[in-house]
């Protein structure tokens, strides 16, 4: 059985505001995750990039994070 995710990204407006987009999405089959990737992530300020995988469910997305 294999799960799919959507590949998020939290992105800060000129107003300081945080939304999420994505990114691209990905899938897991076996052991191993495959993502790919729609459009290059931005780096934030301090030159990180970080990135949220949310599980794909038969009514839309889960609410909480895979990785927490």
């Amino acid at each position: 059985m294999s799960k799919n995710y959507k590949l998020m990204q939290a992105i800060e407006n000129h107003r300081k505001e945080t939304f999420w987009t994505q990114i691209g999405h990905g899938f897991e089959k076996g052991n191993r995750i495959t993502i790919q990737l729609n459009t290059l992530p931005l780096p934030n300020k301090s030159g990180e990039v970080w990135l949220q995988l949310y599980e794909r469910t038969d009514n839309g997305v889960q609410e909480k994070d895979v990785n927490a």
